[in-house]
């Protein structure tokens, strides 16, 4: 195997460590996005009255919804909406 193989194979190999750990493709949010669970918490509701609410107020143009790349509390990466009302 010739030396530019080796460094391609180095180089796949730190790629794919960097994948392995989920932490690749994930996004920082804002301070005033919050997903459903934690507004319920703030707002001392249950996490289906506030979602129920929030989609009215999304759907009457008042809040909006982004989805964010976390790591959720599994530990695995995955896409959550988040929402605030809107500035």
């Amino acid at each position: 195997m010739d030396q530019s193989s080796r460094d391609t194979l180095t180089a796949l190999d730190a790629a794919l460590a960097d994948l392995s750990d989920g932490s690749v493709g994930l996004e920082q949010v804002p301070e005033d996005w919050m997903t459903c669970q934690q507004w319920s918490k703030m707002l001392k509701k249950s996490v289906s009255v506030t979602t129920r609410r929030i989609k009215i107020l999304i759907d009457q143009g008042k809040w909006e919804s982004k989805t964010f790349r976390i790591m959720t509390s599994a530990g695995k990466p995955y896409p959550v909406p988040h929402y605030r009302k809107k500035p």
